[in-house]
C-alpha cells in the first residue's frame, strides 16, 4: 500500500510505483497525469485519485485486470475510458465532479435553517462527515433526525456537494436512508445534509476492508445468516439499486459495510459520497461481478 494524500504533489515518478502494489492513494493532489507505468502493476486493485486535475488516464491501466475499486471523482477528465468497462473485477467506481459528468439540474429540495436545528450526540463518522442526531423544529412541532456534517470540500471519494445531489435525486425507496434536505446558513458554512434518524436495532451488516482484505468488508466470525434473512438482503437491495438506476445513478460505494440491516433481515442503504450521475452514457455494457451497482 502505497499512500500520499492531500500532499500537494503534482508529478509520480514511474520509479515509485513497486510493481507488487495493490493499494495507491494520491487523493487530493495536483496531479495533471499518471506515469504509463502504473499499468505495469498488475496486482493493483486499489486506486484513489479524487481531487486532482487529471485529465485523462493512461490507456496502460487497462492490463491492471484486478482492479476492483477506482476512484477519479473531482477531476478534469473529458471523457470516461472505454476500458474501464472491460475489466472483470471493477466493482466500486466513482467519478462525479469531471467536466464530462455534469450533474443535474438542483431539484426542488426542502431548505432546513440551521438555527431551527438542537445538535445532541455524535452518532457516528464516515469517509465524508461525522453524522449527529439532532432535533428539527418545524413551526410548533419537533422531529428527531440525524445530520450529517461534512468534514471538508474534499473527501476520499468527492465532492460533498455531489454526495448531496445524488442522494437528494435517488427519492424515496423502503431500502434507502434517503435524504430529508439541505442545511443552509451553518456558521462556518459547513455543507450540511439532515436525514431521518434509523430506528434502533440496526447494525452495519459488515465492517470495511482492513489493510490485509484491501477492497473486501470484514464480517464477524461468529455472525450467522440464515437462508431466508440472506434472501431478502439480497432482494432488498437489489430493489435499492434499481431504484437508483432508474434514477441514473450509480450508488459507486454498494458495500456491506455501508448497509444497514436488523434481526429481521429488514436493510438501508446509505453512504452516497461516491454516487455519480450517468445522464449521457450507458452502463450497458458493463456488468459488475461484486456488490457494486
Amino acid at each position: 500500500m502505497v499512500g500520499f494524500k492531500a500532499n500537494q504533489i503534482s508529478s509520480v515518478s514511474a520509479a515509485a510505483l513497486p510493481k507488487a502494489l495493490r493499494w495507491l492513494i494520491l487523493t487530493d493532489n495536483q496531479l495533471s497525469q499518471l506515469p504509463a507505468e502504473l499499468g505495469q502493476c498488475l496486482f493493483l486493485q486499489k486506486l484513489m485519485l479524487a481531487g486532482n486535475q487529471l485529465q485523462s488516464l493512461p490507456a496502460e491501466l487497462a492490463a491492471c485486470q484486478d482492479l476492483e475499486l477506482i476512484r477519479i471523482a473531482a477531476n478534469q477528465l473529458k471523457v470516461l475510458p472505454d476500458w474501464l468497462f472491460t475489466l472483470p473485477k471493477l466493482a466500486w467506481l466513482a467519478f462525479a465532479g469531471n467536466p464530462f459528468c455534469k450533474a443535474p439540474p438542483p431539484l426542488s429540495s426542502q431548505l432546513v435553517h440551521w438555527l431551527d436545528l438542537q445538535i445532541a450526540e455524535q452518532l457516528g463518522e464516515g469517509a465524508s462527515g461525522l453524522i449527529y442526531k439532532a432535533s428539527w423544529q418545524i413551526e410548533e412541532a419537533t422531529q428527531d433526525v440525524a445530520l450529517k456534517l461534512f468534514k471538508g470540500a474534499l473527501t476520499s471519494d468527492g465532492l460533498p456537494q455531489c454526495e448531496m445531489a445524488a442522494c437528494l435525486a435517488a427519492g424515496e425507496h423502503p431500502a434507502l436512508i434517503g435524504a430529508i434536505g439541505e442545511v443552509k446558513h451553518h456558521p462556518e458554512q459547513t455543507p450540511a445534509l439532515l436525514m431521518p434518524l434509523i430506528a434502533s436495532g440496526f447494525s452495519n451488516l459488515a465492517g470495511p476492508p482492513s489493510l490485509e482484505s484491501c477492497t473486501r468488508d470484514i464480517y464477524q466470525q461468529d455472525q450467522p445468516f440464515s437462508l431466508d434473512i440472506t434472501l431478502r438482503i439480497l432482494s432488498s437491495i437489489a430493489a435499492a439499486a434499481a431504484h437508483l438506476h432508474a434514477a441514473q445513478i450509480l450508488h459507486g460505494d454498494l458495500y456491506a459495510h455501508n448497509i444497514l440491516i436488523n434481526t429481521k433481515g429488514e436493510t438501508l442503504l446509505g453512504d452516497f459520497g461516491a454516487a455519480s450521475f450517468y445522464l449521457i452514457m450507458s452502463l450497458a455494457q458493463w456488468t459488475p461481478c461484486r456488490w457494486g451497482s
